[in-house]
């Protein structure tokens, strides 16, 4: 990921529709999950999530970025709860954590093996853990957003479902998110392919507002998800254990 963008990410985190939603999407689905003490953010970034989640869990944090690091580290609580480290080789023993958040990371260049990573999520997480993963949705939206932060794959719901079981995990769901953006996005990255252009910025406050309770409304609507999106969400249920050797 260009280093410009860590800094964009740190600046927007905490007020842009787009990490709101997620967080919130990820808070919820915490919530849901039975008898969770310690749970890992793979993959961490700037640290907006693992801040959020450390008001009602204990929480660890790992990124292979030393920028991503330094700036999660100057948030409140933090410091002391963030290490460096690539997930392909977690840098935590076994079986020491009761879930996992992985959230776009698992697209990202810099992740030569994904099977690998996902079998050492699986190692790191106790026996019946959950894993919650979210990746960027199908090659046909790749533009120049992904050129700015390093993107290696898109994914499909086939796709991700089968790394999961490949690796260890029973998916527990596997639902497509911002269905609603699909054809915008569609359209605009078409039209930025070849420049290296990120899609976050700032947001006006009215509209940054309009997005996010457009988005809630699909994250909690009862109706079965469209097989489409541009984000892919996960959770998954530890079902069997791998050591990096395997």
């Amino acid at each position: 990921m260009d280093l410009s963008e860590y800094y964009n990410i740190s600046d927007l985190e905490d007020h842009h529709w787009w990490y709101q939603t997620t967080h919130r999407r990820v808070l919820r689905e915490l919530e849901l999950l039975p008898s969770l003490r310690m749970i890992l953010d793979a993959g961490c970034g700037t640290g907006g999530l693992l801040k959020l989640m450390q008001d009602d869990y204990q929480v660890m944090g790992f990124d292979a970025s030393p920028e991503a690091v330094l700036l999660a580290s100057r948030r409140n609580g933090v410091a002391r709860k963030i290490v460096s480290g690539g997930i392909e080789y977690i840098p935590f023993q076994d079986c020491c954590f009761d879930a996992a958040t992985c959230i776009d990371v698992l697209y990202h260049q810099l992740v030569r093996y994904e099977l690998q990573a996902l079998k050492e999520l699986n190692r790191v997480l106790k026996p019946g853990g959950y894993l919650i993963v979210q990746v960027p949705a199908f090659e046909c939206l790749r533009g120049g957003h992904d050129e700015a932060v390093h993107t290696r794959k898109r994914y499909t719901a086939e796709e991700l479902s089968a790394l999961l079981f490949q690796s260890g995990f029973s998916p527990v769901k596997v639902t497509y998110r911002y269905p609603w953006l699909f054809l915008p996005a569609f359209i605009i990255r078409r039209l930025s392919r070849g420049s290296a252009r990120s899609d976050l910025n700032s947001v006006n406050l009215t509209w940054n507002k309009i997005v996010f309770y457009i988005n809630s409304l699909f994250d909690h609507s009862r109706l079965p998800g469209l097989p489409f999106g541009t984000s892919l969400f996960a959770v998954a249920r530890k079902t069997n254990g791998f050591s990096i050797t395997d």
